[in-house]
């Protein structure tokens, strides 16, 4: 039989024989399966389960070929005589370690985004109707085996893109992927000022490509625009449709064309939307003539033409309510002015009729 000597570090060992699921631990001894062909024994079989659901060593690099530096899963083992009667272990050979080789199983990503972005524009500055969006995060548990496909669309049509200039050379444009015939779709664009692009990348390094990505408005911008836009940026990783093909897969990204490199099951798809509001600063500058002199003064007033008229006419009803006041207060001041003077005659007459009454003789 098969005795354990060590177990893996990383996960468990159960028997895979039909009379037996046991987990299995040091010292225990294992049948030999027997070749039915040969009727001569040739190992034993056994199942490995991983103590995290996401572990694996192999393939042992990333896409780009940097070392994941993964210790190898490993077990040793010696075969050993028993005797027949008393099951007691009377020989034994040297032991043999024996190499568990743990597949990656492909599994979904994660995509973050902001919530909104908007943005104010001046119209002094050349090329001024543009934002940056920051906030885009890609994680994969995958470890960058495998390249992803990434989708960056203006949904209304009326923006361009341009990625992170130092990192714009991590995302492929051209390649199998401008001329891919597996399914019906390809790569699009160079990575600056295209309407919409689809590359291919690392997972890691798809939130530094997209980090400081620049949105930019294709329509004229005038002082009554407003561009509302929703940015949607998808992430592909898998196999079949909207992703690359297994045959893809094998060809050109699997560690020295190994079939067994990865599993992959289907095309996992996510996405993230933010709305992009973007407008000009509200300001006139009277001087628009393009060919104006540096030394003239230029009138900036904070308000468009419309906030102007409405400042205007407040004004207005300013006046004519202060106007309205003072001309009532002269008239009222008037006319208490006149009570005033009314009476003291009429009592200066009084006074007079008073004097001058003479008794009758």
């Amino acid at each position: 039989g098969f005795q354990i000597l060590s177990l893996p570090s990383n996960g468990k060992l159960f028997s895979a024989s039909p009379d037996a699921s046991d987990e299995l631990e040091i010292g225990s001894i294992l049948p030999p399966t027997v070749d039915s062909a040969s009727n001569k024994p040739w190992g034993f079989p056994f199942k490995y389960v991983s103590n995290d659901p996401y572990y694996f060593n192999y393939p042992p690099t990333m896409y780009n070929g940097t070392s994941l530096d993964i210790p190898p899963e490993e077990l040793s083992y010696q075969i050993v005589a028993l005797d027949l009667v008393s099951h007691e272990v009377i020989g034994k050979s040297v032991s043999v370690v024996q190499n568990i080789r743990v597949l990656n199983v492909n599994n979904a990503p994660t995509l973050t985004g902001p919530s909104n972005v908007s943005g104010v524009v001046d119209p002094s500055i050349p090329d001024n109707a543009s934002i940056e969006i920051n906030g885009f995060q890609v994680e994969d548990v995958d470890k960058n085996v495998d390249q992803v496909r990434v989708d960056v669309i203006s949904s209304e049509g009326v923006g361009v893109f341009t990625l992170n200039e130092e990192y714009r050379h991590l995302a492929e444009f051209g390649g199998i992927c401008a001329f891919r015939y597996e399914t019906d779709w390809r790569c699009e664009g160079t990575g600056t000022d295209n309407a919409q692009m689809t590359f291919l990348a690392q997972p890691s390094d798809v939130t530094s490509i997209l980090g400081g990505l620049k949105y930019k408005t294709s329509e004229a911008m005038s002082r009554e625009t407003i561009v509302n836009d929703v940015v949607v940026v998808r992430v592909m990783d898998g196999v079949g449709g909207d992703c690359l093909s297994s045959k893809e897969h094998k060809t050109y990204f699997d560690t020295e064309f190994d079939d067994y490199s990865s599993i992959r099951k289907e095309c996992f798809e996510v996405s993230a939307s933010v709305p992009v509001i973007l407008h000009q600063n509200w300001t006139i500058n009277w001087d628009d003539d393009e060919d104006t002199d540096d030394s003239k003064n230029k009138g900036w007033l904070p308000f468009t033409l419309p906030y102007q008229v409405m400042l205007g006419l407040f004004a207005l009803t300013i006046c004519c309510c202060s106007w309205c006041f003072f001309a009532c207060v002269r008239i009222c001041c008037s006319y208490m002015m006149k009570g005033r003077s009314s009476k003291m005659n009429t009592s200066e007459d009084d006074e007079t009729a008073s004097g001058s009454f003479e008794s009758p003789v």
